[in-house]
């Protein structure tokens, strides 16, 4: 799937090698309750029969719909205007492996793995169309769109930033190749911030994108797959099962605050309030209260039926892309405890 060949270290490639393999269905631990709703994606083989596609990697959700990168099969376009019955709007197979999407206006913008930029119209929900796309040297796995500029976390070749002033012809503006691996990132200011595999946290100025500059990093004992920056704080979702939390108060020298361990592979982090919700690969949804950042404590969890790659809160309710080719939606109680629904498949 990755498309750079470059020597690595043995470390590195093991690294990438295990995140891919953990992207299967593995047990999970903690169940509170059943989903509120969930909708399997399918595909028609033959008139006669279906079959389950896709594996649920990110989500946003705008209004009363649900934008999701489902790995293999592209972008799936879900109505949650009543959660308990979400129902599959449309759909376009990516040429990639589409691992996020944020959407702006009228287009979605794919982080979409060996195929890179991926552009598409979504201004009929019934039937998205292809833009435009740009090819980059490594492999996307996350991207934020800031005015006519997206900031990509391309694998080994780290920050890349895009101008999508014209989506059907989008140009290379600058890049920054990190030391590590790079699979998250936040922009925030003229900071980017960068979740980098073994290199943990690094903070790079694009105050000038077309040539962007390490402002400052931190190196602590997990490798970053995800983070999400509130305030002077970043929280780093890692490999090795640990919610971290840093102080990146000044930026030229981030310091490690505190940290708690996850039930698995901590694979998305958002922050609402004094809450993280992290998307714990086979722990499911974890959610931790971080009111005290040098000692985190575990708040509530549920258990998803697969691999919970990716997440986005939304009022009371919990969209979770789950790598068993769901996305799954959760109602968060009063206590903000994940709460039991009969689940719904919607084929």
């Amino acid at each position: 799937m990755y498309s750079d060949r470059r020597h690595r270290p043995f470390g590195i490639t093991l690294f990438i090698l295990l995140s891919l393999l953990f992207t299967s269905t593995l047990p999970v631990t903690a169940n509170l309750g059943t989903s509120r709703g969930a909708i399997t994606f399918t595909k028609y083989i033959a008139a006669s029969s279906v079959a389950p596609l896709g594996d649920a990697r990110g989500v946003q959700v705008v209004g009363t719909t649900a934008y999701v990168a489902d790995g293999g099969s592209g972008l799936q376009i879900v109505d949650v205007s009543n959660p308990e019955n979400p129902i599959l709007h449309g759909s376009l197979d990516t040429s990639g492996t589409a691992l996020n999407v944020q959407v702006v206006g009228s287009l979605a913008y794919i982080a979409d793995g060996e195929s890179s930029l991926q552009i598409i119209d979504v201004s009929n929900l019934d039937n998205p169309i292809q833009r435009g796309s740009f090819a980059l040297p490594g492999y996307a796995y996350d991207l934020q769109v800031v005015g006519n500029l997206v900031y990509i976390a391309d694998g080994v070749d780290g920050l890349q930033i895009v101008d999508v002033s014209n989506p059907v012809s989008p140009i290379q503006r600058g890049s920054f190749v990190t030391p590590g691996y790079a699979k998250g990132l936040q922009v925030v200011g003229n900071l980017a911030y960068v979740a980098d595999g073994y290199s943990s946290l690094q903070i790079i100025d694009v105050s000038n994108p077309d040539s962007p500059m390490l402002r400052g990093s931190v190196v602590t004992s997990g490798n970053a797959l995800d983070m999400y920056v509130v305030g002077t704080l970043a929280y780093v979702g890692t490999f090795e099962q640990e919610l971290q939390i840093i102080d990146v108060s000044n930026s030229a020298s981030p310091t490690l605050r505190g940290s708690t361990a996850t039930s698995g592979i901590a694979q998305g982090v958002q922050v609402v309030g004094n809450l993280a919700y992290v998307a714990d690969g086979q722990g499911g949804l974890q959610i931790i209260d971080v009111s005290n950042p040098v000692s985190p404590t575990l708040h509530s969890s549920f258990a998803t039926p697969g691999f919970a790659f990716g997440l986005q809160v939304v009022g009371n309710l919990a969209y979770v892309a789950d790598v068993s080719g769901e996305l799954q939606i959760l109602r968060l109680g009063p206590d903000l405890t994940p709460q039991a629904f009969l689940p719904l498949v919607q084929r």
